[in-house]
């Protein structure tokens, strides 16, 4: 028997010999892109918004007394970002001790002086203060030892002038063994109404009163009207190594605080502590590069870079004091760089700091640093990042069909300036690759391979493969194109992957088109212009992941559409139309039911006519799939599960059949999904709407192909490359040896455009009479092909040659001699018998 192709889509069979072409394709791998992680560091900036001098305002004086007649604490609101200072001078609102208020905006806006009244008692009146995240503000005095009493007041808010302050606890020092200590030196504060948290340190000052523990309080009710305290060892504390006066600050909103080495001031410990037992442990020691560093404050940004900030302080006379930020490192160990260095302002007019003496507190992105004499000055932080290069790359699709461009493009990220550099197969330089994409106009077999990008900056290199491998052309005469539509052309058909069920329609020969793109709709489309003819009616549908999806049509016009459930929990909807301007049924019912099994409605394949109707739908994972039968001619169909029992893991966990079903011969279906092979499956021995499925074929078509349709009479297999450069339709031989694959690979045609299907998802649907074949790609339009079909020559009784084909639309022509052309069998119809003498040559064509 001969076989030759030619240019009118048709199949000459007559002689002993046969001749077949051969492709030669590199392997099919998956694109394999590994992309550098990179780390990202941020570093922050910080501006000096403003600075207020001592003696600008007569509260925040120059003056350090022995008496304590000076300004020492600072804070700020989380509420309004508003500074708040204490003070012993210069009161005007009752007392001798008050916290007074200034715009964050501007610090020589003075807003208020909160009341002084009920502030009395310790060594110094006035000493700390801090405000609660519920806007409540909090100061503390300081007290060195009997009959002297340590005192938290708390006013309502950071502007309230005429409530005066509620002392919320007081206690005299050395009254107990928890208070047999100095205290008040450093506070912190954090949380709200019954959630707030105070800490307190003091100093050591003789032997009697070492400070080894630290001072947690918490409000005995929500309104923080009283406060009660519970006593914490610092571990390994003595009286040579103890928790000085030079600083506390929690850290966030952990249970653990950070304190200052009272032997040795450069080091600074982080505490963490259990509220429920009251102890402690030292998890924590980092260094300065000062030990006159006092005060401390805790600031973790929202980009997770996490400081501690302090004053280093001098005491020798009109000399600078320091705002300094110091930023903590992954080790527990590691001295701490800094990152802000600054002195406060001049003047520093008549200042000594003798105490050594500091304030700091930091919010919002603002910092602000006092000094007993020395002002205060007001920090903003930003940040700036520097990071090594990262990129990750991908191709416009992979395997790429040869004879088509590619582009490789590369997302890359890091500290600019980044540099580029493109290798083929490892280590081969692409000369003038050197941008973040590269292109290769023609794709050819030679150029499969593996190719990397090494992108690189000033802080290291990042490095990503693309394994990019070829598929045939394939394109031949088999199909010619008939009409095709482009996404965008109609308002139901867009670059939106909302179109995926498409079906013919044998006795109107319209296209059955479902569309979920701007409104749900079932689309009637002139199958031999693409020209729109109507719509069905599609009132009242409802449930399911999408309320329409996939489409059918049986041999004697009767049309199927099916929505999309992704959980047993929804109901699976199956509805009808006798003709095309119907009104809309439902052939399966929601009160039908169906059995537990997941996700359905990806895929539709109808067949027969009457009583003999099939629908089939598989499941998108697992080894069943979903028979529906009829005995109603196509008005109600009854489940029927087809369990396959002999796929491989991988099929089971992934959906052998998930977005490819098409019938086969007899009782059989063709079942592809992306990632697998086609599988021909065999169903039997159906009891109690039970049957049996059987893998009895497997056939290599490339795993980036998914939706499929068969010609099972002229024996062609269809599938869309959804994953391939460019999105195009494979057209297999499924009647040559070893079955559809791609050394029997008939025809490749290309849709309209070359967008990504993000789903993988389409239809075919085929006209075996008319010689026409439809192919619908989700956001790359649809195609419409013609055939001649294939021609099947035997033998009868008399010797004769009896030429069948299947494709009515096709026309028989003969000749006596290859070399002279082929001229139409005038009025033949299959099957057509050759009663003439001479050996004839035979061939369809459209």
């Amino acid at each position: 028997m001969k076989t030759l192709k030619t240019k009118n889509n048709g199949l000459i069979r007559t002689g002993l010999c046969s001749i077949k072409r051969v492709f030669v394709v590199s392997a099919i791998t998956a694109l394999m892109a590994v992309a550098a992680q990179a780390q990202v560091t941020y570093n922050p900036v910080f501006s000096n918004a403003w600075v207020v001098t001592a003696g600008n305002f007569p509260d925040l004086t120059n003056r350090v007394d022995a008496t304590g007649t000076t300004s020492r604490g600072v804070g700020i609101s989380p509420v309004t970002t508003n500074v708040l200072f204490t003070s012993t001078y210069a009161n005007t609102n009752g007392g001798s001790g008050h916290v007074a208020t200034l715009s964050f905006a501007s610090g020589s806006n003075y807003l208020v002086q909160l009341s002084g009244t009920n502030v009395a008692s310790g060594t110094c009146i006035m000493m700390n203060v801090r405000v609660a995240d519920d806007g409540f503000v909090y100061a503390c005095n300081r007290a060195d030892a009997s009959p002297s009493a340590f005192k938290i007041y708390r006013w309502k808010n950071e502007t309230d002038i005429t409530t005066n302050p509620i002392v919320v606890f007081s206690k005299v020092i050395n009254s107990t063994p928890d208070f047999a200590m100095r205290l008040g030196d450093h506070m912190d504060v954090r949380g709200s109404g019954i959630n707030t948290e105070i800490v307190v340190v003091g100093s050591s000052g003789s032997t009697a009163n070492v400070s080894t523990n630290f001072l947690v309080f918490r409000p005995t009710d929500a309104s923080c009207t009283s406060f009660t305290n519970f006593s914490i060892l610092v571990p390994g504390n003595t009286a040579s190594a103890v928790v000085s006066a030079n600083g506390v600050t929690f850290e966030g909103t952990n249970n653990a605080i950070y304190v200052q080495d009272g032997s040795n001031p450069t080091k600074v410990r982080r505490i963490s502590y259990n509220p429920a037992t009251m102890t402690a442990s030292c998890n924590r020691t980092n260094t300065t590069d000062s030990d006159k560093c006092r005060a401390l404050k805790y600031y973790a940004s929202t980009n997770g870079v996490e400081m501690l900030a302090c004053v280093q302080y001098s005491t020798t006379a009109a000399a600078a004091q320091i705002a300094r930020v110091f930023r903590l490192q992954t080790s527990p160990t590691a001295a701490m760089p800094s990152v802000l260095n600054s002195n406060f302002p001049a003047p520093y007019t008549g200042s000594q700091n003798g105490n050594g003496l500091a304030q700091v507190d930091a919010k919002n992105g603002y910092f602000v640093f006092g000094a007993p004499g020395y002002g205060l000055t007001f920090f903003s932080v930003d940040y700036t990042t520097t990071a090594p290069p990262s990129v990750s790359a991908s191709s416009s699709g992979s395997p790429v069909i040869v004879g088509y461009p590619v582009t490789f493009t590369a997302t890359a990220g890091g500290s600019t300036p980044l540099s580029y550099q493109w290798y083929f197969n490892t280590n081969t330089l692409i000369v003038g690759a050197t941008t973040n994409f590269y292109t290769i106009a023609s794709f050819e077999a030679t150029n499969a391979g593996v190719y990397t990008l090494i992108t690189t900056n000033l802080y290291g290199k990042a490095t990503n493969s693309l394994t990019i491998t070829t598929l045939p052309n394939g394109s031949s005469a088999l199909m010619t194109n008939l009409w095709s539509l482009a996404p965008g052309s109609r308002d139901y058909l867009a670059n939106d992957n909302s179109q995926r069920g498409l079906a013919y329609d044998p006795v109107t020969k319209v296209l059955v088109l479902v569309s979920t793109s701007s409104t749900n709709g079932v689309h009637l489309l002139d199958a031999a212009t693409g020209a729109d003819v109507g719509e069905l009616d599609v009132s009242g549908i409802a449930g399911g992941n999408r309320l329409l999806n996939m489409a059918g049509v049986s041999d004697d016009g009767n049309i199927y559409v099916g929505n999309l459930i992704t959980s047993a929990s929804d109901s699976f909807n199956i509805y009808h139309w006798t003709t095309t301007n119907a009104a809309i049924a439902q052939a399966y019912p929601p009160s039908a039911g169906l059995p537990g099994l997941g996700r359905i409605g990806d895929t539709m394949a109808v067949r027969g006519s009457g009583n003999d109707i099939e629908i089939l739908c598989s499941f998108r994972s697992g080894t069943n799939v979903a028979l529906f039968t009829t005995t109603d001619s196509g008005a109600s169909f009854t489940f029927n599960q087809i369990s396959v029992t002999n796929l491989p893991a991988d099929a089971v966990a992934n959906g052998f059949a998930g977005l490819g079903l098409a019938f086969g011969p007899t009782n059989s279906f063709y079942a592809k999904s992306a990632g697998f092979q086609m599988r021909q499956v065999v169903y039997k021995n159906i009891v109690a709407n039970v049957g049996e499925g059987e893998v009895i074929n497997t056939y290599p078509i490339p795993n980036s192909e998914a939706p499929i349709g068969v010609d099972n009479s002229n024996g062609f297999v269809a599938a869309i490359g959804v994953t391939e450069n460019p999105q195009n339709l494979a057209v297999y031989d499924l009647f040559a040896p070893g079955g559809p694959a791609l050394s029997n690979l008939s025809d490749r045609e290309f849709f309209p455009v070359n967008n990504v299907n993000a789903g993988g998802t389409g239809s075919v649907a085929v006209d075996v009479n008319g010689g026409r074949m439809f192919a619908l790609d989700s956001n790359n339009g649809i195609i419409a092909l013609t055939y001649a079909g294939r021609p099947f020559i035997t033998a009868n009784g008399a010797s004769q040659q009896v030429v069948a084909w299947a494709t009515s639309a096709s026309g028989l022509q003969s000749t006596t001699n290859l070399t002279v052309p082929f001229v139409d069998v005038l009025g033949a119809t299959s099957p057509y018998t050759n009663t003439t003498d001479n050996v004839k040559f035979f061939r369809l064509k459209k």
